[in-house]
């Protein structure tokens, strides 16, 4: 089950390190915001997901818990104000609408792993699939309606003053479900990448109800998860009018990142010295704050080519260092991201200017330059920057809520 680590300055070039281990896209996303917090470097997870414990009926309790309670490692942080709290779907666009209002980010989905949809169903309602380093069932549990909210939550909302949930509204047609048992709805990519599993548990399901569209099962959120989010803030005596949604396709999610970022870097009076371009699941929010890069983000790198582009040519001259021009890439959303990318720098005369790495930035991993010579992962590179760069003792201000709302739905 999820475990955050806050590891003391090593090889890493004196940062400090937030480690998400034993976890997904839920326990990645709240380790970079603390990360950030604290100005240090978080790692995605590792390749090789160990599973320390099957799914039952107190896994979504103990894992809200877990990562509400992560962020006593940040305590005192002039960059975690606690009035507003950001609820989101695991899309990276909601990390940086937290870290623009200088708030706590918590995920409204949690990932949990079992050999059976008995297990699977046990918590609360669920999308069940697959995916590659773990060949069990992958359970994306998300809130139906307000009981569904676990009890670590309901203590920060009460904390808060202002809501805001961040979400896809993609549909599911890259997975969609395919059928249900109880309240385990599983999807196609247990029948693409697991066979043998699917052919054994097919028959044990009956038809989804189409009139619930659950959505994407990693970007988004239903409509009835954010509706319990609402019913839970009513319940605590709050106003409707103080819950604000940021929503959009993933890819308008992906593209309002940048424009976000330097909006706050300017508000702060930052300029704007470089750019990172950063791979499915990177991200270093504390490196890009304290040396006033812009990021971009990207599954599919083709999907906002034009958007690096753009980047590229306003932020990055032909003076640039590596150390303002990083490229984190994998080959996790396509397989040609990263040719794609460096013929982007060939064309604007960055290719020796740039830091350009191939490989999943994790610890149990291996990156490569274009050369296929081994260097160090991003988390490691940013790690040895970190602590020279020219805006680390700088003080930020947040975005107001006003401008993020603006911002994020141009």
């Amino acid at each position: 089950m999820i475990r955050l680590e806050l590891m003391q300055p090593s090889a890493v070039g004196g940062a400090t390190v937030v480690e998400a281990r034993d976890c997904g896209k839920d326990g990645v996303i709240v380790g970079a915001r603390i990360a950030s917090c604290v100005g240090a470097v978080s790692p995605n997870r590792p390749v090789r997901i160990r599973v320390d414990r099957p799914t039952d009926e107190r896994i979504v309790e103990d894992i809200a818990a877990a990562l509400a309670g992560s962020y006593g490692l940040a305590a005192g942080s002039p960059l975690l104000d606690r009035r507003t709290l950001v609820l989101s779907s695991v899309h990276p666009a909601a990390l940086y609408v937290a870290e623009v209002l200088h708030a706590p980010l918590l995920p409204l989905q949690w990932l949990s792993f079992s050999e059976t949809l008995e297990q699977a169903a046990a918590p609360m309602r669920s999308i069940v699939g697959t995916d590659h380093d773990y060949d069990g069932l992958w359970s994306w549990h998300k809130p139906r309606e307000a009981s569904d909210l676990p009890a670590a939550y309901l203590q920060a909302m009460a904390r808060a003053e202002r809501l805001v949930v961040v979400r896809s509204t993609d549909s599911d047609e890259d997975a969609p479900v395919v059928g249900r048992w109880g309240h385990a709805h599983v999807n196609r990519t247990l029948e693409r990448l697991r066979p043998a599993r699917w052919n054994a548990l097919r028959d044990m399901l009956v038809p989804a109800d189409p009139a619930v569209q659950l959505r994407q099962w990693e970007w988004c959120l239903p409509d009835d998860t954010v509706a319990a989010a609402r019913a839970v803030w009513r319940q605590l005596g709050r106003d409707d009018r103080s819950v604000h949604v940021v929503e959009a396709s993933t890819t308008g999610l992906y593209r309002s990142i940048p424009r976000l970022w330097e909006a706050y870097l300017r508000w702060n009076r930052a300029a704007v010295r470089g750019v990172s371009i950063n791979g499915y699941w990177t991200a270093h929010p504390a490196y890009e704050r304290a040396a006033g890069l812009v990021p971009v983000h990207h599954y599919r790198f083709s999907a906002i080519a034009d958007v690096a582009r753009a980047c590229l040519v306003a932020h990055a001259d032909r003076e640039a260092t590596p150390e303002r021009v990083c490229v984190f890439c994998n080959t996790v959303g396509h397989e040609g991201d990263p040719v794609e990318i460096q013929a982007l720098l060939y064309e604007l005369g960055l290719e020796e200017r740039a830091w350009f790495s191939v490989g999943p930035d994790c610890s149990d991993a291996a990156c490569f330059d274009v050369f296929g010579e081994r260097v160090p992962r991003p988390f490691e590179a940013v790690g040895g920057w970190l602590m020279r760069a020219p805006y680390l003792l700088h003080g930020w201000r947040p975005l107001d809520l006003g401008s993020v709302l603006q911002l994020t739905s141009a």
